[in-house]
């Protein structure tokens, strides 16, 4: 794959990281909140896009600013903001996200529940806070929670995994056409399905519970996830959610 540039403005995020969060303050008093809003969407980003390489550059015209900056956050948080980057560096075959379209040439989606309602909206330019593990992050799924715990698949298509893990519970993940894939999370351990299962729109995969425990304070309710061609994309473009 080619190597693509991903560029971040970095005032901006510093800046909205400090308004946006709650005041945090070190042991000194010092201000903390926009350095660790900063830090915690580069780590997001790196996640998300798999970033090799990491630079950055932060422009400040007058000295006066700078040494402010410094007298506010200290030279080891500076240090973390500059190292960490604005730019976030060269990726390899990473590329800027474009807004995704409502729907697709050959598929239609269903819904993973039925009667649901929407604990946490997917989130790529916002931070939300994950009681659970008391930190502010994005959010690249949709939480949802219905009296009626079944969880369906989507569309039509092929079980590629069914995994689980300490934090996000029991997982199952289906391949479907044109490049998607459904994941569903925090599931129940009798799970319906098994790796190269065949399934069908509307079939039930399991139940969702309270497994995840990185989301445990939300309670029992399904973390679903929707991916095009490796990247997560936003359901509410793809799924008739305004029709749970």
């Amino acid at each position: 794959m080619s190597e693509k540039l991903v560029l971040i403005d970095g005032h901006s995020i510093l800046n909205r990281a400090f308004f946006g969060i709650p005041d945090l303050t070190n042991a000194e008093g010092l201000h903390t909140n926009a350095v660790y809003g900063f830090l915690n969407i580069m780590f997001n980003l790196t996640f998300l896009w798999q970033l090799s390489l990491h630079g950055g550059i932060m422009e400040i015209k007058e000295e006066g600013k700078f040494k402010k900056l410094f007298k506010r956050y200290g030279v080891l948080g500076l240090a973390c903001v500059f190292s960490l980057a604005i730019a976030l560096g060269i990726a390899l075959g990473v590329g800027v996200q474009e807004d995704e379209p409502v729907s697709t040439k050959s598929i239609e989606f269903g819904l993973p529940m039925t009667d649901a309602v929407v604990v946490k909206d997917y989130a790529e330019d916002r931070l939300q806070l994950n009681e659970s593990l008391n930190r502010w992050e994005i959010h690249l799924a949709i939480d949802l929670s219905s009296e009626n715990d079944a969880v369906f698949s989507v569309c039509d298509g092929v079980v590629s995994s069914v995994e689980s893990n300490s934090l996000e519970g029991y997982i199952v993940k289906i391949t479907h056409e044109d490049g998607f894939v459904s994941v569903y999370s925090s599931l129940s351990e009798d799970v319906l399905v098994s790796a190269g299962d065949s399934v069908v729109k509307g079939q039930q995969i399991g139940s969702a519970t309270d497994s995840a425990t990185n989301e445990s304070k939300d309670g029992a309710h399904l973390h679903f996830v929707l991916l095009k061609d490796g990247v997560e994309v936003d359901p509410n473009n793809y799924l008739d959610l305004q029709n749970k």
